[in-house]
């Protein structure tokens, strides 16, 4: 049998009516709760059995498999997929000859002994705790980080977390010590919206996202950007001439080695913002303090700044709506929204938001400056790029990624409706960069982004690439470096371009926090 151990709630009548508690499983049924277990140390077995049986009718609806705590006679009288066992109760041996070889058996394990005794023994799965002191079951000691490090290294059956588990350490215990899943009593049985609940948890245990990416992604950003910021407005015949080959200080702004401009500006503003969820007012408020007080900038002072963007900003200030300050023209469709939402997608897919619900929230944060449809729809496409690397890096190169992510594009955005996308669609795209423009468009910038990183071999390679086309070499090489980093890693980056950017304790502290809420939602 084929089960999500992903979330596994422990149900708990705590002072429910039967109907109440009835209700509870079923809306955390609605939302993935992908396993139940029915524990009921105080009933009588007449109760314990009616209870079973009414619980059993809606995991068969939602086809989710029902486990027993501790009866094996309740479990076979109803037939549920099986029994989860406690240290004090009948042996797994004993208990297969009983249940058979079809059913579940799942062991408790308070410590690394407990957990290799049960795989030997030939349990299905483990419940392993307490992770931390919990009310429900106060007996209970807190496992060793020592033994959670040997379980992870050596146990092989599925098992799952238990006891102090919370939607704020789901991600690091996922993370950090390899469980499949985590079960789940007072945060889901307890919760105000147990559907709501279930889903944050099922989220949180198969986000592909590290935190390790947002820090690639986000300094991949910031890299490319400031690597850029002295080669603004350069033709690409001059950089053909003399092709960039690293990051150096002055040129266009004569500002030091390792500047960065809006574009990181703008994307910090963003993740500083969504540390603590999604509110246009806010984001436009923090866009606002940058851009009139200097906030998120590198030396106190803010350069280069575009001009849908300083409107739609200016908009803000004077009472219009955020989500009707962005500019709707088809002259308004710069790069000032792709370059900056990088933030929004690591926070999408940590999220594991769905499609319908992403694209609503890009083309809203798109539209905060950049309200066309085109612009929303290059915002759309680089994250369907960032989908495919984070859900697929490990089984594809990126040129492979690339293709699905272009794929994917020309169903949501077909070309009778966007006839922009034409060369980005195109069989030969790749073929050859001579044709392609530099400049401030948003269609160009996305077309830079994905061929500089299909034809590259590192972060490097990438960025660099982006840069040698010229013009508007900051924001390419910023929305390059932010895929580029995000697939080879963060420790593709030259350490000694990151060595060189200034005020890296702002970067830090923003990601620092950003990092947090991705944990915290």
């Amino acid at each position: 049998m084929d089960i999500d151990y992903s979330v596994y709630l422990v149900t708990d009548q705590f002072d429910f009516t039967e109907s109440e508690f009835l209700n509870i499983i079923e809306e955390a049924l609605k939302g993935n709760t992908t396993i139940v277990q029915i524990r009921e140390k105080n009933s009588s077995t007449r109760d314990f059995l009616n209870l079973a049986q009414k619980v059993k009718k809606l995991t068969d609806k939602y086809n989710v498999p029902l486990i027993i705590n501790d009866r094996i006679d309740i479990a076979l009288a109803v037939d549920s997929a099986g029994v989860h066992l406690g240290q004090d109760d009948m042996p797994c041996k004993i208990a297969r000859k009983i249940i058979g070889p079809d059913k579940i058996i799942g062991i408790s394990a308070e410590n690394y002994g407990d957990a290799l005794q049960a795989q030997e023994d030939g349990a299905d799965y483990l419940g392993i705790g307490a992770i931390e002191k919990t009310p429900t079951k106060t007996d209970c000691s807190v496992i060793s980080e020592e033994d959670l490090n040997k379980i992870k290294k050596t146990i092989k059956i599925p098992h799952v977390a238990i006891g102090g588990v919370k939607e704020h350490n789901t991600r690091e215990i996922i993370d950090k010590y390899g469980f499949d899943g985590v079960a789940i009593v007072s945060a889901i049985m307890k919760s105000d919206l147990p559907k709501e609940a279930a889903t944050n948890f099922y989220n949180l245990v198969n986000s592909k996202l590290t935190l390790d990416d947002v820090y690639a992604a986000i300094y991949g950003v910031i890299v490319g950007d400031a690597l850029g910021v002295p080669y603004e407005f350069k033709p690409r015949s001059t950089l053909q001439k003399t092709p960039v080959t690293g990051m150096r200080g002055h040129g266009t702004y004569d500002k030091p080695e390792g500047t960065w401009s809006d574009d990181s500006s703008l994307t910090l503003a963003l993740a500083d913002s969504l540390v603590y969820g999604i509110d246009y007012d806010d984001i436009m408020s923090r866009f606002s303090k940058w851009l009139y007080q200097n906030m998120y900038t590198p030396e106190n002072e803010v350069f280069d700044v575009g001009q849908t963007t300083e409107e739609a900003i200016y908009n803000y200030t004077m009472g219009v709506n955020p989500l009707d300050c962005g500019g709707v023209e088809e002259y308004e469709n710069g790069n000032g929204s792709l370059m900056r939402i990088m933030p929004l997608l690591l926070y999408i897919n940590r999220k594991s938001i769905d499609e319908k619900s992403a694209i609503e929230l890009i083309n809203n944060v798109s539209s905060l400056t950049h309200a066309h449809k085109t612009s929303k729809a290059c915002c759309n496409i680089y994250n369907f790029l960032v989908q495919a690397i984070i859900e697929n890096r490990e089984a594809n190169n990126l040129k492979t990624l690339i293709k699905k992510a272009i794929e994917r594009a020309k169903k949501q955005y077909p070309l009778k409706e966007y006839p922009e996308f034409k060369s980005l669609y195109d069989d030969l795209f790749f073929d050859s960069g001579e044709n392609l423009d530099s400049t401030g468009y948003v269609v160009n910038a996305l077309q830079i982004a994905f061929y500089a990183c299909y034809h590259s071999s590192d972060y490097s390679d990438a960025v660099l690439c982006a840069v040698n086309f010229g013009e508007d070499t900051d924001t390419n090489a910023a929305i390059t470096g932010g895929i580029a980093a995000l697939y080879y890693g963060y420790k593709s980056i030259p350490p000694k371009w990151i060595d060189v950017i200034i005020n890296k304790e702002l970067i830090n502290e923003v990601l620092d926090a950003f990092s947090e809420g991705l944990k915290h939602y």
